[in-house]
């Protein structure tokens, strides 16, 4: 044998499918679209987000590629059960906190390099609103939430896992106004994964279902159904409610350029944007949602 010898990790013995790849790289390629519209709404400049692709490595591995120094945001998918990290350069962080207060022009303050529990507060909305994107990615798989847990520069206090457990790194290139790209990195145990693709498996029965409907049920889907365009719902306090007259506006807490959700009979079905066509208002699909 001329070639060298290479050893082999029997730890690494679990993998996912290819056809199931195929599927998640089509909910992070449909989130880092998203995240571009987001981010850039959300921190006032342009922004770009670009899905680069997938990687199966151990926990101790991933750690090493989260960041050096990292920014690392915790959260939860449920109904899924088990914690993930979205995580990107500190650099990069402070620099979403600058173009947050409104600055971002101007090289980084480099004094401030250590995240407070001001900058946290200030970031966690941003996140919050980048994870929402992640969740109604994953809607067409299954209807979900994301929760932000926790937010730290130190990876010595997130323990995603055990050390040998397998990950999915699913890899993003950030690039804010007219900075330099850098990396953005979700990372996924594999417990969580593993429902994920359930789900996944779920979803593709009943659409093989579906497509072996008999003429009788396919009358059934001839049935009318009410289609609504939906805005998020707002608070108010029982004398702001009754205080209300002509004239007085509210505020939606919803970004202009965000979708809204088209549900069927209370069923959500795609996200649009509103419009009009000729003298009456219109809806423009942007994305499918549910079968």
């Amino acid at each position: 044998m001329t070639g060298g010898v290479r050893s082999h990790d029997f730890r690494r013995s679990e993998g996912i499918d290819r056809s199931f790849v195929r599927a998640l790289h089509a909910v992070f390629d449909t989130f880092a679209r998203h995240a571009t519209v987001d981010l850039s709404t959300q921190l006032r400049t342009q922004c770009q987000c670009q899905f680069g692709g997938v990687d199966e490595m151990l926990w101790r591995e991933a750690a090493e590629r989260l960041g050096d120094p990292p920014y690392l945001v915790t959260f939860t998918l449920p109904p899924f059960i088990g914690t993930a990290v979205f995580a990107v350069r500190l650099g990069t962080a402070m620099r979403m906190l600058e173009f947050r207060l409104g600055g971002g022009s101007s090289p980084q303050f480099a004094d401030h390099g250590e995240p407070t529990e001001t900058d946290f507060g200030i970031l966690a909305p941003l996140f919050t609103s980048l994870l929402d994107e992640l969740a109604r990615a994953l809607a067409r798989v299954r209807e979900t939430t994301a929760v932000l847990v926790g937010q730290e520069s130190n990876l010595q206090f997130v323990q995603l896992t055990t050390p040998n457990e397998m990950c999915l790194l699913a890899n993003f290139e950030l690039t804010l106004a007219d900075d330099e790209p850098s990396e953005a990195v979700l990372c996924l145990p594999f417990a969580l994964i593993r429902q994920i693709i359930e789900a996944m498996r779920a979803t593709q029965a009943r659409a093989t279902n579906l497509d072996a409907l008999t003429d009788g049920h396919e009358q059934v889907l001839q049935v009318p159904m009410r289609l609504h365009l939906e805005i998020p719902p707002i608070e108010l306090l029982g004398p702001e409610l009754a205080a209300l007259r002509p004239g007085d506006v509210l505020r939606l807490y919803h970004p202009v350029e965000r979708p809204l959700d088209l549900r069927a009979e209370g069923v959500l079905v795609a996200r649009a944007r509103q419009g009009r066509s000729g003298a009456r208002m219109a809806c423009s699909v942007v994305e499918e949602v549910h079968e």
